[in-house]
């Protein structure tokens, strides 16, 4: 499963063509995670994704799921 993982994230990474730093490779890692998360659909699950929110049901497309995503982690209070 590891294994799978990792090819999964050097395809996706691939395009990048390294990072200029630290905060880019972190940057890149962290929306890989959420797409794979909260927005990819995965066979072994039917089609879901492996954490569901309801709130982005009613979203058709993509893009306007990441936007929805976004939004919801603005409105979140920082972190102290």
């Amino acid at each position: 499963m590891i294994e799978r993982l990792n090819r999964t994230y050097r395809f996706h990474t691939r395009a990048a063509c390294g990072f200029d730093s630290p905060n880019g490779a972190l940057t890149l890692t962290v929306l890989f995670v959420t797409y794979y998360n909260f927005l990819r659909p995965h066979t072994a699950l039917s089609g879901d994704r492996p954490v569901h929110l309801h709130e982005l049901d009613p979203i058709p497309t993509v893009q306007g799921r990441w936007c929805k995503l976004l939004d919801m982690a603005l409105a979140l209070p920082a972190a102290a």
